[in-house]
């Protein structure tokens, strides 16, 4: 990754920010994975982050690591439509 690139990532992420992590449709464990840490990451950071599957996942998954707060917008549309709106 350039140098500039990282440079304007630590800037936008210099201030808490609300953010939305969305994975791909029916998330393997890769996916979900990745989302739940950057969404750790984020949140140590003192960020609001929340992560929203378009869907359910298999169920196998769900020792991950903060997988209880993943929002599935398929359960939960307007909720998850209103994260989104308000995400910056």
């Amino acid at each position: 990754m350039k140098k500039e690139l990282l440079d304007e990532l630590s800037k936008a992420l210099n201030s808490p920010k609300k953010i939305v992590i969305i994975p791909h449709k029916n998330p393997d464990g890769d996916a979900l994975g990745s989302c739940l840490a950057l969404h750790l990451f984020l949140t140590k950071m003192g960020h609001h982050s929340q992560v929203i599957s378009p869907n359910d996942y298999p169920q196998f998954l769900e020792w991950l690591p903060a997988q209880a707060n993943v929002e599935k917008y398929t359960q939960n549309p307007n909720l998850c439509s209103l994260a989104i709106d308000q995400a910056e």
